[in-house]
């Protein structure tokens, strides 16, 4: 049922994915609800008082922290949440990149980006269909979960911010605001999915904007608690999730903006490298392509760029993709200094800048410029990993949870296989999360609950 303000009572239109038919479910239901830029230094009793407690209390590794996946980004995580594999293996590298064509650097994370299947799209491929649901307070996130012909399938159900009224989305970015979007999530509810997926998108607007440890971001920090808070306790009171489960964690932390910003595209230029290379800035990180992947200046152009990154205040580290001869071999490779960011995929830049605290890596006077917080960098990693409901059981297994783990957790719990690539190529066994126990009750139990239930 919908809150009775009039602007939430509009909230609640949904639409549903036109090639999906009533599907049934496969086990008890679970929820994963990402709390867009919650840093898991702000759960606290404070800001979050009511997250704080149910992460403290959780029979589930109580007080876990999770590792979001690099660069710490929204699509990169929502992506790797819903695949359960890493971004080496899905494909999206960042929210932007440059596909080495002549064409310029593009966002980075709809449908047809993605590599592999989805959850919906395993959910939807199941016979019969497991009924899904997704309520987004970014339109962008709609757009990746979208069907695709011959390849991905979206939600039985999607709720996103155009069907919110104008009055309940930020007039800046369109992003709904909390409340509404989780109106559309209990709308969604009343069709009994088996997963739901909701993203909530205030905590990371205000913090963008006025910076996350301002008053502005503790208010809306604290009003997202209320609001969610509320929402779990409608979410266990319903009979069909004695045995669910609902996650909540984040898909990043946040840094505030205290220096001004990089402008990787003017140092490139300034030093007259812009000839040879292209540069995409991703906030706490930023990609740098070799125009001409043949070229013979190639490494001897990156070289350059990455002693010139490094001479510059703002930027802590250079990494090469591949190896560099002209600059030390392998001794600055991405995936030997860093072997568990997994996103050294050829969409990724040649060399990656990563931003030190309290910098953003901007280009052309981006949006960075004026924002007062931002994440990207492995500060921003560091998220709270909540676990709450009848399907939660105590278990050991609670060290190093990845973004990975917890979308390949939720295919498990629901009982659907593992995502495929979709081209048909094989996908090693270290790409994907592991599976996490006793995050959920296995189907097979929660069906011999019920049949010896009195």
């Amino acid at each position: 049922m919908c809150v009775a303000a009039a602007f939430l009572l509009a909230a609640c239109a949904t639409h549903d994915s036109p090639s999906v038919t009533p599907a049934a479910r496969s086990g008890p239901p679970v929820a994963l609800i990402v709390v867009d830029g919650l840093d898991a230094r702000d759960v606290t009793d404070s800001d979050t008082p009511n997250l704080a407690r149910y992460w403290r209390e959780s029979p589930w590794c109580a007080g876990v922290h999770g590792r979001a996946a690099m660069p710490a980004r929204t699509n990169v995580n929502h992506a790797s949440l819903l695949t359960g594999v890493y971004p080496d293996t899905h494909g999206v590298t960042g929210n932007a990149f440059w596909d080495r064509t002549a064409a310029p650097p593009r966002k980075l994370g709809a449908a047809p980006d993605l590599l592999t299947e989805t959850l919906f799209t395993v959910a939807h491929g199941r016979t019969p269909p497991v009924r899904t649901a997704a309520a987004v307070g970014k339109a962008k996130l709609e757009s990746m979960f979208a069907a695709t012909p011959g390849g991905q399938a979206a939600p039985s159900r999607t709720w996103s911010p155009k069907d919110a009224p104008s009055s309940a989305r930020d007039p800046t970015t369109g992003y709904a605001l909390d409340a509404a979007t989780l109106a559309g999530a209990r709308a969604l509810l009343d069709d009994a999915p088996a997963f739901l997926l909701v993203n909530l998108a205030d905590v990371d607007r205000v913090s963008h904007g006025a910076g996350p440890h301002s008053e502005e971001a503790r208010a809306t920090r604290r009003e997202t608690d209320r609001a969610l808070a509320a929402f779990v306790q409608d979410v266990l009171r319903r009979p069909e999730w004695r045995d669910g489960t609902l996650v909540v964690t984040a898909d990043h932390g946040f840094d505030a903006t205290t220096h001004p910003v990089v402008d990787v595209a003017a140092e490139l230029h300034a030093a007259g490298l812009d000839a040879a290379l292209v540069s995409v800035a991703d906030g706490g990180v930023a990609h740098v392509y070799a125009r001409d992947p043949e070229a013979a200046g190639r490494e001897t152009a990156l070289a350059a760029a990455r002693r010139l990154a490094l001479s510059t205040p703002g930027v802590a580290e250079a990494l090469y993709r591949e190896s560099n001869s002209e600059d030390g071999g392998d001794a600055h490779v991405l995936a030997r200094v860093h072997p568990d960011w997994r996103v050294a995929h050829p969409r990724a830049g040649d060399l990656l800048l990563v931003a030190a605290s309290g910098y953003a890596l901007a280009e052309n006077g981006g949006d960075e410029v004026r924002l007062r917080g931002n994440h990207g960098a492995p500060a921003e990693r560091d998220v709270a990993v909540v676990a709450i409901g009848g399907g939660v059981h105590a278990t050991d297994r609670c060290d190093d949870v990845t973004a990975a783990d917890l979308g390949r957790t939720m295919l498990d719990c629901l009982g659907l296989r593992d995502v495929a690539r979709l081209d048909g190529a094989p996908i090693a066994a270290d790409a994907r999360g592991r599976k996490l126990s006793g995050l959920c009750t296995p189907a097979s139990e929660a069906t011999s609950a019920a049949l010896t239930s009195p």
